[in-house]
């Protein structure tokens, strides 16, 4: 999962602590927000000639010199083996160009289409909901 899709569900969230206008403008930009990251990662992938695809952290272990303490003997120190998490690696993945940059039309067409409704959903709740 990209950031910028990571961002969207701490934005709902967050939602809950926010007034029924807020939450009502967060539910009519939802799919908004989502083409529009899409279409940022599209392009990204176009410009570069190859996708990121992010495969999750793997875990490995490390050995360190551990102190003893509870051990017996404070003053002993022993190898031990430390769970050690890895950060998630991007790694590159080939594409279709043709593909990509009719994916990204139809991307840029629904987000035209959504601009109007999404204007018009969010003037509907402004009138629902006048904050104030």
């Amino acid at each position: 999962m990209t950031p910028r899709l990571i961002a969207l569900p701490m934005l709902i969230l967050l939602g809950a602590c926010a007034s029924q206008q807020d939450r009502c403008i967060e539910n009519a930009v939802q799919e908004r927000l989502v083409i529009e990251a899409l279409i940022t990662e599209t392009e990204a992938n176009i410009a570069r000639g190859y996708a990121l695809e992010e495969r999750a952290p793997t875990h490995g272990t490390s050995l360190r010199i551990c102190s003893g303490f509870g051990l017996g003997n404070p003053a002993e120190f022993i190898l031990c083996q430390v769970a050690q998490p890895n950060a998630p690696e991007q790694r590159p993945v080939a594409i279709d160009g043709a593909a990509e940059r009719a994916k990204l039309a139809t991307l840029r067409a629904r987000h035209a289409q959504l601009v109007p409704e999404t204007t018009a959903a969010i003037a509907q709740c402004r009138a629902a909901y006048p904050q104030g």
